[in-house]
């Protein structure tokens, strides 16, 4: 769920909005985790801190994440992100 956007649902919406970074300039992406809780047996969430920055380095968005993640044949998958801008990642 990117900020100012409609959700993305599915592999090929994802996939698209991740070219369409590429396309814009953004080179490196940076996540800093501060907190992973597990929630029972089959649920996780992470939150943290993130960075988009371009090829030289420019720092283009600083934000937060919180990440829902489920766990499917035994393995940990990624079920919702949402992510919003911050005025600090401090």
């Amino acid at each position: 769920m990117p900020p100012d956007q409609p959700t993305l649902r599915g592999r090929e919406c994802i996939i698209a909005s991740a070219n369409q970074m590429w396309e814009s300039g953004i080179r490196k992406v940076e996540l800093k985790m501060e907190e992973a809780v597990g929630i029972g047996d089959d649920m996780a969430y992470s939150r943290g801190l993130v960075n988009f920055s371009l090829g030289d380095g420019t720092t283009v968005f600083k934000g937060k994440y919180f990440v829902l993640w489920k766990r499917v044949d035994g393995k940990l998958h990624l079920f919702n992100d949402i992510f919003n801008t911050a005025t600090s990642n401090t």
